[in-house]
């Protein structure tokens, strides 16, 4: 599908992408240049950028701080895998016959559409944004129509009034809320690259739990095979098997960093990618993890998850089984334990077909919640590295691979 004035990520290649992104990412511009213009442009204040080339000159020169923060978050939603993007700063919507109003940055997928008024001050002060916040919302729902109609769908559709070095006003803020704008400031922006940095496109689904919190997600399938059971503290809990993917998208992670001020019960830090890249790579070998991830379902008030108890079958266990029916929603449970686990699948093309074992808590406050990772945290211990060695010394013992066989002789003799 052809959108004027967007570009289509689709059917561009992964190398491409990246180059355009890290040219957005830097706050210069460069350029290659004929010696003989060199003069030229030194005037409008390029700098020569060393080189070997001996046939053109590389110059540089720095972007305007607010065209360097448009970039900014123009990059971000490209490394978030969204599908169109505006091409340059010139992007308009025509949102009533003769009227139009120019995009600094619009980034859109089959899930979501998000819109972004990009605003920069070249140093931190307070700044009244008065004028252009009543401008949006003034025209924002016939913003919202044009849209929806430029791409057909289900796609949510989100306001963002992103600020850099900007002080906002607590009457601007006001506003912004009663509008249901969302306002994100360049440490908001800062945690969103962080961890688009090192889960990828998993990350939407971070801005997603926090843009359409609480709102369904377009057909997906919620129903799964679960067995019900009682912990000892009296706390109910589910456990079953499901796609990596699905639990991608209801789920959300409370991080532990400077950035994100959402709580300060968070109890995760930041995943860390050489980790994820090798528990994506032991996936794709064949490997599994055969231990559960834990999660807080959570339902507004004290509405009881539907569990449809199965009784055609008899058994001798106090649990019970059915099919349980799980949040359709963003943000619909909390990552309590296992994000490595659950990220790494988001690198790998098993997510969409293997499934995990999970064990899900129902409504838990955020105190329980982190308790319950301080005691699985804590009680874990590791494993001695002779024990590890012997383990491995009786795998290995008589294998067909020459290799592994002699590893698993010499380790017996080391540890006798």
């Amino acid at each position: 599908m052809e959108i004027a004035g967007l570009k289509d990520f689709k059917n561009i290649s992964p190398r491409l992408i990246a180059r355009l992104i890290g040219q957005k990412k830097s706050t210069n511009y460069f350029k290659k240049i004929k010696a003989n213009e060199k003069d030229e442009f030194e005037k409008n204040g390029w700098e020569i950028v060393p080189s070997r080339h001996k046939k053109s000159i590389k110059v540089m020169k720095s972007k305007p701080h607010n065209i360097a923060f448009e970039d900014r978050i123009w990059a971000l939603f490209a490394s978030m895998g969204f599908e169109y993007l505006n091409e340059d700063q010139k992007y308009k919507i025509e949102y009533q016959p003769g009227l139009k109003k120019q995009i600094d940055v619009i980034a859109a997928d089959k899930e979501a559409i998000l819109v972004i008024e990009c605003k920069s001050a070249e140093i931190p002060k307070k700044v009244s944004y008065q004028k252009d916040i009543n401008e949006i919302i003034g025209i924002k729902e016939k913003l919202r129509s044009v849209i929806t109609r430029t791409f057909p769908g289900k796609a949510k559709v989100a306001f963002m009034f992103a600020t850099n070095n900007s002080i906002l006003s607590e009457n601007d803020r006001k506003r912004l809320e009663e509008a249901k704008i969302f306002h994100f400031n360049q440490d908001d922006f800062e945690y969103y690259e962080q961890i688009t940095e090192h889960i990828g496109s998993a990350a939407k689904y971070q801005l997603f739990g926090k843009l359409f919190r609480g709102q369904k997600i377009p057909e997906l399938k919620n129903r799964v095979p679960a067995i019900k059971g009682k912990m000892a503290s009296g706390h109910t809990f589910y456990s079953f098997s499901i796609e990596p993917e699905f639990l991608l998208k209801i789920g959300f992670i409370l991080h532990r960093t400077k950035t994100n001020k959402e709580t300060a019960l968070a109890y995760q830090r930041l995943v860390k990618k050489a980790r994820l890249n090798k528990i994506a790579k032991y996936i794709d070998g064949g490997g599994y993890f055969p231990n559960s991830i834990i999660i807080n379902i959570i339902t507004k008030g004290d509405k009881e998850l539907q569990f449809d108890e199965g009784k055609k079958i008899k058994h001798d266990s106090y649990t019970k089984y059915g099919v349980l029916h799980l949040p359709q929603i963003y943000r619909g449970a909390f990552i309590i334990d296992g994000q490595h686990r659950l990220y790494g699948y988001s690198k790998t093309k098993s997510k969409s077909h293997h499934t995990i074992p999970v064990v899900a808590f129902h409504n838990l406050p955020e105190d329980e919640q982190a308790h319950i990772f301080i005691d699985i945290n804590q009680t874990q211990k590791s494993i001695p590295a002779n024990l590890l060695a012997s383990i491995m010394a009786d795998f290995n013992w008589g294998s067909t691979n020459e290799r592994a066989a002699l590893g698993a002789i010499t380790e017996s003799r080391i540890i006798e």
